[in-house]
């Protein structure tokens, strides 16, 4: 057999769902399952733009019989799919590689994989673009689609346009966005939508209609599948009739956030500002800009509702409140921003927090793993927690109120990273169990002289001899 027709047979042999069917679906090994639902392969199969298919083929009630036929040629990008959606590569706030098999990757991870099936329409329209345009990339090592390593690496790869580069997100051939736009449309009115605030720079609306007129809604603001590169979102809830959009809204509503200045910047197909937001609260929350994919995709939610976006404030604190949790433990532990708690704590303050905690608890530890600059003070309240032995509260707080020495059973105090943080009560040393103070990376703290002679170092302080 000449070599071409080995090679030939070799690549339509790749192309057949068989081989994936055999990988992902059936059970292998020891494993009593396979590693993937039929269901979620077919799905990424399909997503994948050089995929072939007969012409009008039900692509939604494909069995595994039709899909095992030799209709279906698999696509050259479905590999590399289903490999970013087993092994996702996830950073954390800090752009930092989280580690496979931690638990904050495999929390991250279901999360990811949640959202990547609602977002293959956006994968096939990357896609489609690499596969047309990938030939003018800036980084030639690119062209090789395994060497990219996630969705927000294939939106920003930068092509080559003119004297300049842009995203490949934004690139259209030879034309890049149009900013002049639609006629720019200012009055947000819409049917299934509800205006709930008109502030001094943005507008908050809200879309709680579960039927046809919120479906409308959510599309029309987020762009009707206009997409990036005509000045729209990609939100998965923009597409027409959008599942993703149901079920989000059955969840709880959308709330959308327009800029009230468009800036000369307006999607081509609605005319809206390209500058919009879309807030969801229900487990797990979601706060995207209109590319949520690029770097400021995800919105620093505390820092915006304690800055320019304040006047809405108080209106969503009853979203915010139904993600609220009531620890039933002795020992409470809440991170911010992985944990609805810490989001909570940063927005409102300790007050309602510790008015829902039971007063048993023990140990008390609040961290802020963010890069947002959270300072609040520590209420005096805290002194209803009568049983506390350890308090923790890390890159958070301003100032330590006096009547913490209350607490008669601490023996750990620990504020570390609290930059704004200038003193800590002198009455911890009349504490008879007291025995440990952390105050690292407190740059501005003053602490007791007394404790001086307890001094180890890097601001720890240990009074046991």
């Amino acid at each position: 057999m000449k070599i071409i027709q080995v090679l030939s047979n070799l690549i339509t042999e790749d192309a057949r769902f068989q081989v994936f069917y055999n990988k992902y679906i059936l059970p292998s090994g020891d494993r009593k399952k396979g590693l993937l639902p039929f269901e979620i392969v077919k799905q990424i199969v399909f997503a994948d733009p050089t995929t072939r298919v007969p012409v009008n083929y039900d692509k939604n009630g494909a069995s595994v019989e039709d899909m095992l036929s030799n209709q279906i040629k698999v696509g050259k990008y479905s590999q590399w799919m289903l490999n970013m959606f087993i092994k996702p590569h996830l950073t954390n706030d800090n752009n930092d590689v989280i580690e496979v098999n931690t638990d904050e990757y495999k929390s991250k991870a279901n999360q990811y994989r949640k959202l990547f099936l609602e977002d293959l329409h956006y994968f096939t329209e990357l896609l489609t673009k690499f596969e047309r345009f990938k030939g003018s990339l800036v980084d030639a090592s690119k062209k090789d689609i395994n060497n990219v390593k996630s969705i927000n690496e294939l939106s920003q790869l930068q092509v080559e346009y003119g004297d300049t580069t842009v995203d490949l997100a934004v690139y259209r051939g030879k034309k890049v966005k149009n900013e002049k736009g639609a006629d720019v449309k200012t009055n947000f009115n819409f049917p299934g939508a509800e205006i709930l605030k008109v502030g001094s720079e943005y507008t908050l609306i809200r879309i709680s209609d579960k039927g046809d007129l919120g479906s409308k809604a959510a599309s029309y603001f987020g762009g009707y599948e206009g997409g990036l590169a005509r000045g729209e979102s990609n939100w998965c809830t923009a597409a027409t009739g959008s599942d993703h959009s149901h079920r989000y809204r059955q969840k709880g509503p959308l709330y959308i956030i327009m800029a009230n200045d468009d800036k000369g910047k307006v999607g081509e197909v609605t005319g809206l500002p390209t500058e919009r937001y879309q807030l969801h609260f229900p487990a797990p929350s979601q706060f995207k800009s209109r590319d949520q994919y690029s770097a400021e995709g995800n919105v620093p939610i505390v820092e915006f509702l304690n800055g320019k976006w304040s006047e809405f404030k108080e209106i969503l604190k009853p979203e915010f409140a139904k993600g609220f949790v009531t620890p039933n433990s002795e020992n409470v532990n809440i991170r911010y921003p992985s944990d609805e708690t810490g989001r909570f704590v940063a927005l409102y303050g300790f007050e309602e927090l510790f008015e829902a905690l039971p007063d048993t608890i023990k140990k008390l530890n609040i961290v802020n793993t963010s890069n947002e600059n959270i300072s609040v003070a520590l209420p005096k309240s805290i002194v209803r927690f009568k049983s506390l032995v350890a308090v923790m509260f890390q890159n958070m707080i301003s100032s330590i109120p006096d009547n913490i020495c209350e607490l008669k059973n601490l023996t750990l105090l620990a504020f570390p990273d609290n930059k704004e943080l200038k003193s800590v009560p002198d009455c911890i040393l009349s504490l008879k169990n007291f025995t440990f103070l952390n105050v690292n990376g407190c740059p501005n703290v003053q602490v007791p002289k007394e404790l001086e002679k307890y001094n180890e170092g890097n601001g720890y302080y240990h009074m046991e001899e």
